[in-house]
């Protein structure tokens, strides 16, 4: 069994614990398994965390849409937002002082207590980056444009013209500062003083007794690390920027570029030296404990003999030396979500993803970023590519109308044709499937709720919608496609269409659209078609509620006990693989692997993925086998 990047990390890190390692208390984070399929990648949250802050019975984490609350033991999730009185959805900074939790949104400073809110006021209208509860009570306060320092419900001004990147409590009293542009400073008695430091931009500090290292950059842009033993600096080259430092267990950790490495006195380690700026400098070696770390850390926190990673999009990890708990607002998929949206650009690996909720693009280091429409009250809830091979979002609006959105070669996307919308009566509507017949016709199913509403083409040369017409029946008798169509396969000129009322056949003869609806009476075992696939030999796949149907080219349907799954019970979803002609089935609780026709695999033990429940399944360009369960997405990077 394997174990999430993290615990390997920490494991290193603290590789003087003899125990004997245990498995993860939840699944609510980044992990990976190996399965007989392959390595598997699962996710649950989204949100970027920028804060974190425990007491006594929580740990609140600060996100960029909210302010998150967990039992101490990873229980109990709140979300607090600006509907619950939160001043602003962006968090910058949390403090716990005098039995307060202080929170710094992008709007300024406030006070949370018991469910009631209380703002402050400081000095300058300004952004506040850090904030640190001094011991003998009083809370620090770093800006853009100053130190403050608050207590008794008074704020006294230190600095008005230094921006504050980082605060550390000093061992004299005090704290000492770190700055953009104006270096490592002393504050106490209500003045600061500055240190003589070749460091003029800080990206963070952090001490062990008297001594201290920091990180940042000089003024001519060189990446540095600061050791101060005894009042003496010691400098040291790094080759990429820093993100943080912090002293775990006596032992300075350092992430850069996405690894993480800890530092160790040359006699004591083998590794690659720090470059010292002074021939008298300590000897120090970094050594690297990871590999490259999907996704970003944002911040690493200290909390007793606890250690707390935030990251950029996969919630919260604290480690106690023994245990991990995970902590994460389970967002990434809509529970009532019915189908998966994928889009992927294999040059650069970038699949773009909705589930029902929210819109993300997604890469194996970045983890899952957050995408907008950027034209306020619409949000994405499909991606597409036109045949050109330009990324389409198709958009919704609290009112439940569609537009289409267009991605730029900047990233940017525009809408196309201001108020070109097709004006759904759902506020709930959805998108089952997309489909481009030509340059500028995308045929789009949608739904809302437990059903689907219809089939519209949309015209993006023209700016027009409209469903499809003039279709007729073998016999020359007029034929209309059912609303209840919620998928659709393309090949060789014939479209295949999953519906309620059994696959709808449409394809042309000599300019004429023809139509042929094939159910139970033809040999299928139920009209209720929940997917439908053509491959590439002209076979017919059917995912019915109650089970797999196939038919070969000129053959008639297998059902039932002579299926390919007789025992499947009802099928979701269908993912295929036409370089290696294999078919992946989704069956609730089981998921199949179909290789030229045959059964080749069922994946043994669904305990291995996020959830045991499975729903839509999609596979990307890059071979890896996307799999929606109703809290989240498992990824199964396969091998062939």
């Amino acid at each position: 069994m394997k174990y999430s990047l993290i615990f390997i990390i920490l494991l290193s890190v603290v590789s003087c614990n003899d125990k004997k390692e245990k498995s993860p208390t939840t699944k609510s984070f980044y992990k990976y398994k190996q399965t007989q399929w392959g390595r598997v990648d699962y996710f649950t949250t989204t949100r970027k965390t920028t804060a974190v802050e425990v007491t006594d019975k929580n740990i609140w984490v600060g996100t960029n849409a909210g302010l998150e609350r967990y039992n101490i033991d990873g229980t109990g999730f709140l979300l607090i937002s600006s509907k619950d009185g939160l001043p602003n959805d962006s968090i910058r900074a949390l403090a716990w002082e005098s039995n307060l939790l202080w929170v710094a949104t992008a709007t300024g400073l406030s006070q949370y207590n018991e469910g009631a809110w209380q703002n402050f006021e400081l000095p300058v209208k300004t952004k506040i980056n850090v904030l640190e509860p001094n011991p003998a009570g009083g809370l620090w306060v770093g800006a853009d444009h100053g130190l403050f320092y608050v207590a008794f419900g008074r704020v006294l001004t230190y600095s008005k013209n230094v921006k504050v990147t980082y605060i550390e409590k000093y061992h004299k009293g005090g704290v000492l500062i770190g700055t953009d542009k104006a270096g490592l400073q002393y504050c106490h008695d209500g003045k600061c003083e500055q240190f003589d430091s070749h460091i003029s931009t800080v990206s963070t500090i952090s001490s062990n007794s008297s001594s201290y290292w920091v990180s940042g950059i000089d003024p001519a842009g060189t990446n540095l690390v600061l050791n101060i033993q005894d009042g003496k600096f010691y400098y040291y080259r790094v080759s990429g920027k820093v993100e943080w430092i912090k002293i775990f267990k006596n032992i300075p950790m350092m992430y850069t570029e996405g690894v993480l490495y800890k530092i160790q006195p040359c006699a004591q380690s083998s590794g690659n030296k720090l470059e010292a700026m002074k021939r008298n400098s300590p000897c120090y070696k970094y050594i690297k404990d990871s590999t490259s770390f999907p996704p970003k850390m944002t911040l690493v926190k200290q909390s007793g003999s606890n250690l707390l990673f935030g990251t950029e999009s996969l919630g919260v990890a604290k480690w106690d030396g023994e245990y991990f708990t995970y902590f994460s607002s389970k967002n990434l998929v809509n529970r009532k979500s019915r189908n998966l949206a994928l889009s992927c650009d294999k040059p650069s690996k970038t699949c773009h993803f909705t589930a029902g909720r929210e819109s993300f693009s997604y890469t194996g280091k970045t983890g899952f970023i957050v995408v907008e429409t950027n034209r306020p009250g619409w949000e994405f809830i499909y991606f597409k590519k036109d045949p050109e091979g330009t990324l389409l979002g198709i958009a919704k609006n609290n009112d439940g109308h569609i537009g289409i959105f267009r991605m730029g070669t900047d990233g940017k996307w525009s809408q196309v044709g201001e108020n070109f919308v097709y004006e759904s009566d759902w506020t709930d509507v959805y998108v089952n499937f997309a489909f481009f017949t030509k340059k500028h016709l995308m045929w789009a199913g949608f739904g809302a709720g437990k059903k689907a509403i219809g089939l519209y083409v949309f015209n993006l040369e023209k700016l027009k919608y409209y469903t499809p017409q003039n279709y007729h029946t073998v016999k020359g008798q007029m034929a209309g496609i059912p609303i209840s169509v919620r998928r659709m396969s393309e090949r060789y000129g014939h479209r295949y269409l999953a519906s309620r009322e059994g696959i709808i056949h449409l394809w042309r003869i000599s300019g004429k659209k023809y139509l042929e609806r094939s159910g139970e009476t033809d040999g299928l075992n139920s009209d209720v078609i929940n997917d439908v696939l053509i491959d590439r030999d002209g076979g017919l796949w059917a995912a019915t509620d109650l089970g797999l149907c196939y038919k070969a080219k000129g053959k008639v349907w297998k059902c039932g006990e002579s299926s390919i799954l007789p025992d499947a019970g009802a099928i979701s979803s269908f993912a295929y693989d036409e370089d290696r002609n294999i078919i992946y089935v989704s069956a609730t609780r089981e998921l199949y692997r179909i290789k030229n026709g045959k059964k080749d695999s069922k994946l043994i033990g669904l305990g291995n993925l996020l959830q045991e429940t499975v729903g839509d399944i999609k596979l990307d360009p890059e071979g890896k086998l996307w799999i929606m369960h109703p809290e989240g997405i498992s990824i199964i990077k396969l091998k062939h």
